[in-house]
């Protein structure tokens, strides 16, 4: 029993007769429950794919008080933390696990203290697998052998890179070992995902595209930008690099006349600046918009070989921006109006801002940039670069905006550049007045400004829709991003304006059905005993007694010649019948 137990935490060969895992070679053995294999299940999925900080997030929100247990394995992943780095933290989990918990239970008291903690009640295990899909976006895959009667055996997909599996066999546990050479990567700088990035001597990757970038500035080194990483990869390690991937070796020299590094299209060879390639996320190729939209416009399915034809990747359609040129040079813009604000005189900078001129040779921000900050593209792909080269969306400048005055240290890890907050009230301020199109905060769609609601608290947009939709199911007005409410005294002027804009004229207007009509046609206030529909000789608008005035005829055909006065509505719970009288009284008084 003893030697059995001593089998916990070793990879091991999967067995051949196994149908569900011909497509994988171990397996990790991880004991006799199933929660403890789903918790290391997770951590090998956050390591292995570079996402620790979720880890770490859990870790530290996990209160253990009352479980000893479960205390020991935070205490050991903590440590795992603080000592090593990457996959180091694997070895060094199981290391201890081997020592101090040979049955593995202390990983299943941490799983179910973690899970009671966030959901408030003890969950099935069915409910468990449900609700850590959700949290962590991730697909669970439970199989045992033998297999039940009426169950798929299917081989299962090994290039599923969102996929914990873990597998029964005899009423023990395994964590399914993926070949980590077919997992997409992030690099650890642009935190975008790519395949075949290079590994440093601490096994963090970083992709060729940021190495050039680096070292283009004429550094000397690269630096890891783990905390307490010490790795280095030299200049003279990085042309080494190039030349075994067939590339050309970058020269350092002169490097001031030029304002970025000319590299080549895989398909046309055209010589183009880095920040006008697009390199697909499944491989190492680059290529110029123009080629990729040209192989893609006539290929009717989703999925799409790479171009060369050495390459085995798969691209897919949406890896390629939609409207491309244009998103190009709005980005070419921002990038143009972020160099005039941080490099020209105060008293220019309006000007120059309003007359940005773009050209080809201007450094431009790569069109699929992420936020630094929130991790997200945003869909404006308004983005501002700080003076460190770090991004910020609009919606984490509003946050920050609230926390700081004046200065604020870049929130990047290990960056401790000091910012200008004026400097990005300027550049938001101006590029929001420039576009016409914005996102609705309450739908997230795409909306006009000029026919949306935009005098909110928090400079969010609502849309029409949206503001009918608060009319009509009475809800309390706000941004639904910000929760900040909204002053319905602003939100009553602007949707009466709109009321008045959108009325045609009668001939174009459909009848509306008596039977159907559920509230009324003018404020989408809904009928109810006390709300009547008026008696009105019009076939086009139902009108209720809240949109009454006189004379009686329909207020909505007359809207163009008409002064509105609409006044809300006040209730009051009177607990004894004296508050009544008085009130009665007052009333009749006034």
């Amino acid at each position: 029993m003893n030697n059995n137990n001593n089998q916990n935490f070793t990879i091991q060969n999967i067995p051949e007769h196994i149908n569900q895992l011909v497509n994988f070679k171990k397996w990790r053995r991880v004991g006799s429950k199933l929660q403890a294999a789903i918790m290391i299940g997770i951590i090998e999925y956050f390591i292995y794919n570079n996402e620790i900080d979720k880890l770490k997030e859990i870790v530290s929100s996990t209160s253990c008080q009352g479980s000893d247990k479960a205390k020991k394995f935070k205490s050991i992943l903590e440590l795992g933390f603080k000592n090593c780095q990457g996959t180091q933290i694997i070895d060094y989990l199981y290391q201890q696990l081997k020592e101090k918990d040979q049955y593995n239970s202390s990983p299943s008291e941490f799983f179910e203290v973690f899970l009671k903690q966030k959901f408030k009640y003890t969950l099935s295990e069915c409910e468990s697998i449900e609700k850590i899909e959700k949290i962590f976006k991730i697909k669970l895959i439970i199989e045992k052998w033998p297999a039940a009667i009426n169950q798929n055996c299917q081989p299962i997909d090994s290039k599923d890179k969102n996929t914990i599996i873990i597998f029964n066999l005899d009423q023990k546990f395994y964590v399914i070992q993926k070949d980590l050479n077919l997992q997409n990567q992030f690099c650890q700088y642009c935190k975008i995902e790519k395949q075949g990035i290079l590994k440093m001597q601490c096994k963090h990757v970083i992709c060729l595209t940021c190495l050039k970038n680096f070292f283009f500035k004429n550094q000397n080194d690269v630096n890891c930008n783990q905390i307490n990483c010490p790795s280095v990869i030299k200049y003279s390690e990085f042309q080494l690099i190039l030349q075994k991937l067939g590339h050309v070796p970058l020269n350092q020299n002169n490097q001031a006349d030029q304002i970025s590094p000319l590299e080549s299209c895989d398909i046309c060879q055209t010589k183009l600046s880095v920040e006008f390639l697009l390199s697909p996320r499944e491989c190492t190729h680059q290529f110029c918009i123009q080629c990729l939209q040209i192989k893609f416009k006539n290929n009717v399915q989703n999925n799409f070989d790479c171009p060369m034809d050495d390459c085995k990747s798969k691209l897919k359609q949406i890896y390629l921006p939609s409207n491309s040129t244009s998103q190009l040079l709005k980005s070419q813009t921002i990038q143009k109006q972020t160099d005039i604000i941080r490099n020209s005189d105060s008293q220019q900078k309006q000007q120059l801002l309003s007359n940005a001129i773009i050209s080809n040779n201007q450094k431009s921000m790569d069109i699929n940039s992420k936020c630094n900050y929130c991790l997200n593209q945003p869909k404006d792909h308004i983005l501002y670069k700080l003076k460190c080269n770090h991004m910020m969306c609009w919606l984490c400048f509003l946050k920050i905006q609230n926390r700081h005055k004046g200065q604020f240290m870049c929130y990047v890890s290990n960056c401790q550049v000091i910012i200008e907050l004026t400097d990005l009230i300027q550049y938001f301020s101006i590029t929001q007045n420039q576009t016409i199109q914005s996102i609705c905060g309450n739908c997230d769609s795409q909306c006009n400004k000029k026919e949306s609601f935009c005098n909110t608290n928090c400079n969010h947009c609502i849309c029409f829709q949206c503001v009918i939709n608060i009319y009509k199911l009475q809800r309390t007005p706000k941004c639904i991003r910000c929760n900040i409410i909204i002053n319905e005294d602003f939100l009553d002027e602007y949707y009466f304006k709109q009321q008045v804009h959108s009325t045609k004229d009668t001939s174009e207007l459909k009848r509306y059905d008596p039977e159907f009509q559920k509230d009324c046609t003018f404020c989408h206030s809904p009928f109810t005993e006390y709300n009547r529909q008026q008696n009105l000789d019009c076939k086009y608008h139902a009108i209720g007694t809240c949109c009454a005035i006189f004379p009686l005829d329909c207020p909505q055909c007359q809207m163009q010649s008409l002064i509105m006065e609409k006044q809300k509505l006040h209730f009051f719970l009177f607990y004894y019948d004296q508050d009544f009288i008085q009130c009665n009284t007052q009333g009749k008084q006034k």
